[in-house]
């Protein structure tokens, strides 16, 4: 079974905005195997986020219709709504773990996904909350250990 990964709004801005050569295409890459391997996951506070900073604060701000047509495609992964129950939830989760609400909702809303992974790079890389990893994939990979 693959894992079931949640995409934070900067890993979805990072595919799409090609002003960091590096992370846009770490981000595409994860994407596009997220796409094929239909086991990508987004909130609908994810995807309200991508819209604002997509259409309006990026180097090369993508058109209403570009970024609508793209925010179209995410129904083939799971969304996740942010509702009440998702709110207060994520209210206890910034108490306990001490994160931005914001970031709360994002465990909040990959917890009622059942995802195991959380892609960002807002939060403490290999940090574990409940049973998610939080993963920064633009963190370069530790240097292999050497076998004497």
């Amino acid at each position: 079974m693959s894992d079931r990964l949640f995409f934070d709004t900067n890993i979805l801005v990072y595919a799409f905005d090609k002003s960091d050569t590096e992370k846009h295409n770490i981000s595409a890459r994860l994407i596009k195997t997220a796409f094929e391997n239909r086991n990508g996951h987004i909130s609908t506070q994810v995807l309200q986020e991508f819209f604002v900073v997509t259409t309006q604060k990026i180097e090369k701000t993508l058109t209403i219709n570009e970024a609508r047509d793209i925010i179209n495609d995410f129904p083939v992964w799971t969304v996740v709504d942010t509702n009440l129950q998702v709110i207060l939830q994520a209210i206890e989760v910034m108490k306990e773990y001490h994160l931005s609400f914001r970031d709360s909702l994002i465990v909040c809303t990959a917890k009622v996904a059942g995802c195991n992974i959380i892609y960002t790079e807002d939060l403490s890389h290999q940090q574990i909350i409940g049973n998610t990893r939080i993963i920064n994939p633009y963190r370069p990979l530790p240097p292999p250990v050497s076998r004497q």
